[in-house]
């Protein structure tokens, strides 16, 4: 049997016994005399193309029985024949397009360039439509969710996704609830969902996975013997029921055992299948035995991982995926047993799946990520690195240019890899090369934006050395990256002269989890009990105590400046701290105790690249910059601050106000504008941060759109709530309004970690744009951060420090 094909013939054994249930298909010497036959008549000259769809269906049967190469192409070749020669009214249309796409779609799975499955789909598509819902063929429709499906799997795009699960529903309801093929729907709809719920997160997704997998375990009952195929998806579907339901977590780990039990007799190494089902026994009864804390099944895990390898070979195209369950299990047989070869020979199999012949970015991704934590658990960190290049690489190859950004953003919001660049820079750390944590936090952020620049370029663009960062520091003062990781906490501090560590040892990752999210409820939920200003005090305390004292000190920073100018300095934070206000760290009201706005003017940069290069471009002295102002009133904004903004720039700004104010007007403008201000509402969507916005008159001015069509300016103040956080499953991907425009090159922008009251952004913007209009020629690098500043530290002084939530919501992103 060729082996590249082997793993995809389970699908075209499903797709022939759709057609041979009422009329099975013979086997063997009589397949081949079939074949022979219908082979003979179309060479001599018979063109009824019912013959042909007969040869076609024997070569895709034969196909699936022998894994023959040949008989694949012979079978795509007459398909694609077939196909062009029939019209669409023809009675066996739909069954010849039907086999268009399942040749595309194997064709595509097996590595052929050539494969057309974007083609098969929109045919099918166009089939489908054209019919009324009563009407449309359930053996075409499977074949047309299986595409999509494929072409998820291929290129992650979303719509793919959602349009292969609802099919799967179609062809679900279609069904009699007794019929033989119910069975095979139904667990193809719930392994849908299951995979719906990989990429989303959507709990519903998996509820409907675990009980659509119940209803196909009932229904094999009806079938003696039970197909292993269903049982084994079944189980998959209740092992990850079984991950993220900690209340069900017993109960379901042990019906998936259970149904792994009853398809394992049935599973024959004579099947196309064989290595896949193997593949699905392994990782069901390594995650029980890990759920249950069972070494028998650890054990049983292993040795089917172990035939399955065997099986597989080194060609095999699943052989990556079959590695990466084997060095699991075995990792997990050395967690309950403690044998120290399991762990030598989990660290094997898992750095072996990252180079496997065929292995998909996702695939290596997944072995990599997996073999880091195992040795970083273990304080093996020269293996660990080794594997966190190896997922850094991989990270980029998953959000490639065949991906939209959207589904770009999709990919790297999996949890699975979040903080995947900062747990890198610790392990750099702990080999005691401060450089590479930073050219890793570099390679690891900001993925979106580098892919962005690739395009642009038509070349991947190589990220920037810490040399080269160093060389190049073209601003006055230090960034301070706050590295917070799984393994360790710290600050790097990078400037002209070079990197300095400052070890967080109070910087825990748990205990600054459990503080900043306190943080965020305090000020999301509209009926969070108690003071929410307590939360906010919590957190600014233990920031200063953790982060900005011991960095402010070593800076030499550790008092006030007095009547002198303030020095200036970047923080960069990571992980969940680029949600908190570092700028407005400190210990407010009778203890005292310090404070970030009394010793520095900060600011904040998405990554250290933007602090590096040629220094940015300033004013001309000819024509003074112009300023877009962008207002939207209504009974709970009044952007009243507008009308000094026009004074200030008389005779040289535009004003789109209300319903002038469309989101092409905007765009549009911003081409002939240097500075520009938003006064409206904002919409921070923190799961999927790219469809977070700006309320303009006629809908919502995304990030997306801004990050793919904002000019690059000077000055962005953005007058909304919450413009300058980004998502929860992106944080490092700087997916903020504040940060959509600094990547599209805007040098200072303005923004809100959390709602800001309307007089507050007031009178920040009129601190802004009055020490702007005073330099209509020439500006300091430092006018808009200073100003910001100032304007801060008047408002906490009017106010009062313990109302954090009215004076400390902007900051300053930019040079």
């Amino acid at each position: 049997m060729t082996r590249r094909f082997s793993t995809f013939l389970s699908d075209a054994a499903s797709l022939a016994g759709m057609f041979t249930r009422a009329r099975p298909m013979p086997a063997g010497a009589e397949l081949d005399q079939l074949v022979d036959a219908h082979a003979a008549a179309v060479e001599s000259g018979d063109d009824d193309p019912a013959r042909r769809v007969a040869l076609q269906l024997a070569l895709l049967v034969r196909f699936q029985q022998s894994g023959s190469s040949d008989d694949f192409t012979r079978f795509r070749q007459l398909t694609e024949a077939t196909f062009g020669a029939l019209s669409v009214d023809h009675d066996l249309y739909p069954t010849v397009l039907m086999h268009v796409a399942v040749a595309e779609r194997i064709a595509l799975q097996t590595g052929d360039e050539g494969a057309r499955l974007n083609e098969a789909i929109a045919a099918g598509e166009a089939y489908l439509a054209a019919l009324p819902e009563r009407d449309r063929p359930l053996d075409l429709a499977h074949a047309v969710a299986d595409a999509h499906m494929t072409a998820w799997q291929t290129w992650s795009r979303l719509v793919n996704l959602h349009r292969g699960v609802e099919l799967r529903h179609f062809v679900y309801k279609g069904y009699r609830k007794r019929s033989p093929e119910r069975a095979e729907a139904t667990i193809d709809l719930a392994s849908a969902h299951r995979t719906l719920f990989d990429a989303s997160g959507e709990a519903a997704a998996l509820h409907k996975a675990v009980q659509y997998a119940a209803e196909a375990c009932m229904l094999t009952s009806l079938r003696i013997p039970p197909p292993p195929e269903i049982l084994a998806k079944a189980a998959l579907i209740y092992i990850t029921g079984a991950r993220h339901w900690e209340s069900r977590r017993r109960k379901l780990a042990r019906e998936a055992v259970r149904q792994i039990r009853r398809a394992l007799p049935e599973i024959s190494p004579e099947s196309p299948s064989y290595v896949d089902l193997l593949n699905h026994v392994t990782g069901v009864l390594m995650n029980a035995a890990e759920m249950l804390r069972r070494p028998d099944l650890a054990a049983d895990a292993v040795r089917t991982g172990e035939i399955a390898e065997q099986a597989a070979g080194p060609d095999h195209p699943a052989r990556a995926d079959v590695l990466t369950n084997l060095g699991t299990a075995k990792r997990i047989r050395f967690e309950l047993t403690e044998d120290p070869t399991d762990a030598e020979a989990a660290v094997a199999a898992l750095r072996e799946a990252t180079v496997a012949p065929g292995g998909s970015a996702w695939a290596r991704l997944d072995a990599a990520q997996k073999w880091s934590l195992f040795e970083g658990g273990r304080g093996r960190w020269e293996s660990a690195m080794d594997a966190y290049r190896t997922a850094l690489d991989a990270l980029h190859d998953l959000a490639g240019p065949h991906l939209s950004r959207s589904d770009r953003t999709v990919q790297l919001a999996r949890r699975s890899w979040a903080g995947l660049s900062v747990d890198a820079a610790a392990c750099a750390l702990q080999l005691d090369d401060p450089e590479l944590a930073v050219e890793l936090l570099e390679r690891g952020r900001l993925v979106l934006h580098a892919q962005d620049r690739a395009d642009a370029a038509g070349a991947p663009i190589a990220p920037p050395t810490a040399a080269d960062l160093i060389a190049r520091w073209a601003v006055d003062g230090p960034a301070v990256v706050v590295n917070l990781s799984r393994w360790r906490g710290d600050a790097l501090i990078v400037s002209s002269d070079g990197v300095r560590v400052v070890p967080l040892p109070g910087l825990d990752f748990e205990a600054g989890l459990d503080v900043v999210f306190a943080f965020l409820r305090a000020f999301s939920e509209d009926d969070f009990p108690g003071d929410p200003r307590t939360h906010t005090s919590k957190l600014l305390a233990w920031c200063w105590d953790v982060i900005a004292e011991p960095v402010l000190s070593e800076l030499g920073h550790d008092r006030d400046t007095g009547d002198g100018p303030m020095p200036r300095i970047w923080w960069c934070p990571t992980s969940f701290l680029s949600m908190v206000p570092l700028h407005a760290a400190g210990r407010y009201g009778d203890d005292g105790g310090g404070n970030v706005p009394d010793r520095v003017v900060s600011s904040y940069t998405p990554a250290l690249s933007f602090l590096s290069g040629p220094a940015r471009d300033e004013p001309s002295t000819g024509e003074p910059p112009r300023l877009l102002i962008t207002a939207i009133a209504d009974e709970g904004l009044r952007p009243v601050e507008t009308e000094f903004l026009a004074r200030e720039f008389a005779g040289r700004h535009t004003a789109l106000k209300n319903e002038d104010a469309t989101r092409e007007r905007v765009l549009s403008e911003l081409e002939h504008h240097s500075y520009v201000y938003f006064a409206c509402h904002g919409h921070q969507d923190m799961e999927h941060p790219v469809m977070g916005g700006l309320r303009l008159s006629d809908g919502l001015l995304t990030v997306g759109r801004l990050i793919g069509a904002a000019k690059s300016g000077e000055v962005a103040f953005l007058g909304a709530c919450q413009t300058a956080v980004g998502g929860l499953h992106n944080l490092d991907e700087a997916l903020s309004l504040a940060g959509a425009l600094r990547l599209a090159g805007w040098q200072d922008v303005v923004g809100t970690l959390w709602p800001a009251k309307d007089l507050a952004v007031a009178h920040a913007a009129e601190h802004v744009f009055g020490a702007l209009a005073a330099e209509p020629d020439v500006r300091s690098p430092d006018t808009v951060a200073r100003a910001l500043h100032a304007a801060t530290v008047d408002l906490r002084d009017l106010l009062g420090a313990e109302k954090v939530d009215l004076w400390a919501p902007f900051v300053h992103v930019g040079r």
